[in-house]
């Protein structure tokens, strides 16, 4: 297939490589950042998060919740889905180009005069550690890129909060292939002197974790050991825990597994108001009902997208690529009321199991286009997608650009079912590929 010419906002240093450029191991960070005065050790202080699904919404949740007590956050989240600026986030404001290129030329001058051959992710990850280092905030959330152990982003010795959401399958070709193998990585991020918290898992990840903390002396708060949810039949939700029970709002981002997202931010919360006096029950309730995190069960409902949708059709985005997130949109959709046909639009990354994810679309969606990534280096061929569709049982089309895949299926449900039957559609495989939406819906 001729790939078509992509498009990246990325600094001009380090350059990104893809999949090729995936090398895990914490000794060239540690290097690098001692080349560069140890920035990683003037952090305002900091909550990690790791998992598998959940992480940034789990952030957003949380940058709410200080945002609303009136602290300053930094934050630092991966991928982007437009503009790398998105990655870090400089007391509340997403990071100017101007800083960008000029902590991207002080580490890439340190990497090169000290011949330290590191890989993209740990470059940016130095680049906002430099940034997180000048410029004064009250907390700093940080995410992790990929496992825990071994993640550029654990090179930090001191934290306040370990969170660790949701795992499920995902980077198995480098964190194992098997729950209890990604587990222990995820685990990694846990410190002493510390306090951690664990989101809903299987119990085959909850025991790794409770292990963990157990072994290095980090006081734990588990899901369904020390503190459970509940949701209820007005939509918020219940935590309980040390013979106490706290009712929190109907969570701003959509989907029911945004309820785990959101009981382990508040969790998280209450626990947090030991450190920051500022914080209270009230600012945790605001967070959890005023986040926002484009790119999630997002609907779209203007823009260029939106004036191609007849009034019987929904457009929603979700960045959801692997297995669990293709489980929970799809659970989603289906309790979505009133009913509709449901259609999806699916661009995804090489290297990830087409079947493990579409299988979930089997019998529920009436038709997939498939489409190539513009801003994925990595993209898989639609043609492929298709082929995998089709041997699902899963009626496939092919389309040339997110506007033309909308419009087809348009065309497509109002062909065959006319004005008077909702259609609803899901653009999901990527958060490269909700970049590529929330681009093509500006122009």
């Amino acid at each position: 297939m001729q790939h078509r010419p992509k498009h990246f906002k990325m600094p001009h240093w380090p350059i990104p490589r893809g999949n090729r450029d995936i090398n895990l191991g914490l000794d060239r960070m540690r290097l690098l950042m001692a080349k560069l005065g140890n920035p990683h050790k003037k952090l305002p202080p900091i909550i990690h998060v790791g998992g598998t699904n959940g992480k940034g919404s789990t952030l957003a949740y949380l940058q709410s919740m200080f945002e609303s007590a009136g602290y300053s956050v930094h934050k630092y989240i991966s991928p982007h889905l437009i503009n790398f600026n998105e990655r870090i986030t400089l007391a509340g404001n997403l990071i100017s180009t101007e800083l960008v290129d000029q902590f991207a030329e002080e580490c890439r001058y340190v990497s090169e005069k000290e011949d330290i051959p590191i890989t993209f992710f740990e470059g940016i990850t130095a680049i906002a550690f430099l940034a997180f280092s000048r410029f004064p905030a009250d907390v700093l959330l940080l995410e992790v890129g990929m496992g825990g152990r071994l993640d550029a982003t654990n090179v930090v010795e001191e934290v306040i909060a370990s969170i660790i959401t949701s795992i499920s399958f995902d980077h198995i070709e480098h964190l194992g292939n098997s729950i209890t193998s990604i587990a222990k990585e995820k685990a990694g991020i846990i410190k002493p002197k510390s306090f951690c918290v664990f989101s809903w898992q299987v119990s085959e990840a909850m025991d790794i974790l409770i292990e963990k903390a157990k072994e290095v002396d980090c006081k734990r708060y588990a899901c369904g050991y020390d503190w459970i949810f509940n949701r209820n039949s007005d939509e918020s939700f219940d935590i309980a825990f040390d013979d106490r029970q706290l009712t929190f709002p109907k969570p701003s981002l959509v989907g029911i597994h945004q309820y785990i997202n959101a009981s382990t931010a508040a969790m998280a919360g209450i626990k947090l108001m030991d450190h920051f006096p500022k914080l209270s029950l009230e600012h945790i309730s605001s967070g959890i009902s005023r986040a926002s995190w484009p790119g999630r069960m997002q609907q779209i409902k203007i823009g260029v997208l939106s004036k191609v949708l007849p009034s019987n059709i929904e457009l929603w985005l979700d960045g959801a690529h692997n297995e669990a997130g293709a489980q929970m949109i799809t659970a989603t959709l289906q309790n979505m009321e009133p009913e509709g046909v449901l259609y999806a639009v699916h661009g995804r990354t090489i290297h990830r199991d087409m079947n493990v994810f579409l299988k979930y679309f089997q019998n529920i969606v009436e038709l997939i286009s498939c489409i190539e990534i513009m801003g994925e280096p990595d993209s898989e061929d639609p043609h492929r997608i298709k082929n995998a569709c089709e041997e699902l049982g899963i009626q496939a089309i092919i389309s040339d650009s997110i506007k033309d895949s909308v419009k087809d299926i348009v065309r497509y449900h109002s062909e065959k079912y006319g004005e008077n039957v909702l259609g609803r559609i899901i653009i999901c495989g990527s958060l490269f590929l909700a970049g590529d939406v929330m681009l093509a819906n500006k122009m």
